[in-house]
């Protein structure tokens, strides 16, 4: 005979579908951003450096968030699966820089549960219980669980405070709030007898898709770095130029001996006899300046300054960058992965309630 468990609830799925998609908006977002400051650096000749820099920061940050909530939402659908919602009383109490604290409070046992809450400072108003001062609870005690006030469709993942000292602040700051105040909650919903079983699901390894994606990005900026040291250097005849730099100069590409001609961005203060007579204009004599042809990669054939860090300066940087990125995210995925295993180790290990000497039954 199988158990009930809370994800069997209409209301439970469609809270969890709702976690899940505000956590793939966020990836989503975060990708989008990286990839315009690309397309960014790519398509504009010369891009402001700092949008560039704060878009792919913005991306970044959001994109670890949504991981970070993809990961707990595998978990919150697991303890779901494995337990019924029950409903207690309880109190939110702030901490000032730290996780915000719910403390549940167990009448059959009279004993309280401080648990913390892991939500950003946007969802702090989903965890703490309604005006009747009910909150549903689903996980095993001492151990991680979910909370969701009744009605609401918010999960919030929450974890067992496991500093004594502090639990029994926590419990003490809780008795004073009146937590133990109020009718005894009337029992959480459960799932009809006739209901199929819920599926936990499978642990997806996050960190290691992490520590794959750094190493690639690695991989890939460094490769295009050590090639761009090959780039030959060709003598540019210039055509024409204006003042700001703009030109067209013709050059023979050392790839395959052919005569080229094509804009180019010529150093404006260069010294003055090196200069198209012409600047300002298409007439006048040639002019003379000197310049790289990639020979490598997507951008192969291309020409581009010396002093810049590689054809079509930021699009290059943007990939090179990836070497610079991708080795600090590849250990951030191997430091994040070991956290999670020590943790999840932690866990199996469960924290002790509270029992204050003011507790009494609710009435």
């Amino acid at each position: 005979m199988s158990h009930s468990s809370a994800l069997q609830l209409d209301e439970t799925r469609q809270a969890l579908r709702h976690y899940r998609a505000r956590a793939w908006r966020c990836v989503g977002g975060g990708a989008g951003s990286v990839a315009f400051a690309v397309v960014l650096a790519v398509v504009v000749r010369h891009p402001p450096g700092a949008l560039v820099s704060i878009l792919v920061a913005l991306g970044v940050a959001m994109f670890g968030i949504g991981i970070g909530a993809l990961s707990v939402a595998g978990r919150m659908r697991r303890a779901l699966a494995s337990a019924p919602w029950t409903a207690y009383r309880a109190v939110v109490v702030p901490r000032p820089r730290q996780a915000i604290a719910v403390v549940l409070a167990d009448p059959e046992r009279g004993e309280l549960r401080p648990l913390a809450a892991v939500v950003t400072r946007l969802r702090h108003d989903a965890v703490g219980p309604g005006s009747d001062g009910v909150l549903w609870w689903c996980g095993a005690p001492g151990s991680p669980g979910v909370t969701m006030r009744p009605g609401s469709g918010e999960l919030v993942w929450t974890t067992p405070i496991r500093s004594a000292r502090l639990r029994d602040r926590l419990a003490g700051a809780a008795t004073a709030e009146g937590v133990w105040t109020g009718p005894v909650p009337a029992p959480a919903p459960r799932a009809d007898p006739g209901a199929p079983p819920a599926r936990p699901g499978r642990r997806i390894g996050l960190f290691r898709w992490v520590v794959v994606a750094g190493a690639a990005l690695f991989t890939l900026g460094a490769y295009a770095q050590t090639s761009s040291q090959d780039d030959p250097l060709v003598d540019l005849t210039v055509l024409s130029e204006r003042p700001d730099g703009s030109c067209t100069v013709s050059w023979t590409d050392p790839l395959d001996s052919g005569l080229r001609t094509g804009p180019f961005h010529c150093d404006p203060n260069r010294d003055p006899s090196l200069k198209s007579r012409g600047a300002g204009g298409s007439s006048g004599g040639n002019g003379f300046e000197i310049g790289r042809v990639a020979s490598h990669g997507l951008w192969k054939g291309r020409l581009y300054r010396p002093d810049e860090f590689g054809p079509d300066g930021a699009a290059y940087q943007v990939v090179v960058g990836g070497e610079y990125f991708g080795l600090p995210l590849a250990g951030a995925g191997l430091v994040a992965g070991a956290v999670s295993v020590i943790r999840r180790r932690r866990e199996t290990l469960p924290v002790a309630a509270v029992v204050p000497r003011t507790a009494r039954p609710l009435s």
